[in-house]
């Protein structure tokens, strides 16, 4: 069976995501974007709750740590704290 393709217009923070997870299920993705390149500026992620979920279930909460892409506020991130989920 050949492997199905998808085409996502679009690489700000849903297609990305979105090729992400169709990647991982065998889909050869292509992703478009009107976009010249990486813009200087853009909406904040959301890591608490279902964003942060979603991260994790990636593999990508580590990375990201160590990119300290994430703020003190996030479970796990303050050398302090146990990295309990304080919410969900």
């Amino acid at each position: 069976m050949a492997q199905p393709t998808v085409l996502i217009s679009g690489a700000g923070i849903a297609g990305p995501a979105l090729a992400f997870w169709l990647n991982k299920s065998g889909y050869r993705v292509t992703i478009v974007e009107l976009s010249d390149g990486i813009r200087p500026g853009g909406q904040t992620v959301d890591l608490r709750g279902a964003g942060g979920e979603v991260v994790e279930r990636m593999g990508l909460i580590d990375k990201m740590r160590r990119a300290r892409s994430i703020s003190a506020a996030w479970p796990g991130s303050s050398p302090t704290d146990t990295g309990e989920r304080r919410c969900r």
